[in-house]
């Protein structure tokens, strides 16, 4: 890892037209899982959200589930659900849209959320 680096995960509504919540960066100088608690609560009705991720530097990643190139097909075969935003995040914090979000072959994130 690298010293001075920040990442951050968060939920945007169905158009991404909104960043619900997020972590608003949190440190990611050393190897080993990561825990944040939000400094707010926020209730997310049932519907469809996209969970993202970003890191101010290229060697953390979130764990994920290995995906071949099958599942990136089927995933985005009608229409876009995983993929790479076109704003660029600032520090490692997400932006408060990702913009239009193009088709990527990603490995699937693993996240767990908890009340």
């Amino acid at each position: 890892m690298q010293a001075g680096t920040t990442g951050d995960v968060g939920i945007y509504n169905a158009d991404r037209t909104s960043l619900i919540t997020n972590t608003g960066g949190l440190a990611t100088t050393s190897t080993g899982v990561k825990t944040k608690t939000l400094s707010s609560s926020v209730t997310i009705e049932p519907g469809v959200y996209w969970f993202a991720w970003v890191n101010s530097n290229t060697t953390a990643a979130v764990r994920h589930v290995l995906s071949g190139n099958n599942t990136n097909l089927i995933l985005n075969d009608v229409a876009v659900r995983m993929g790479t935003g076109a704003t660029a995040a600032s520090s490692g914090v997400l932006p408060a849209t990702p913009g239009t979000v193009t088709a990527a072959a990603l490995n699937v994130a693993a996240a767990y959320f908890e009340s």
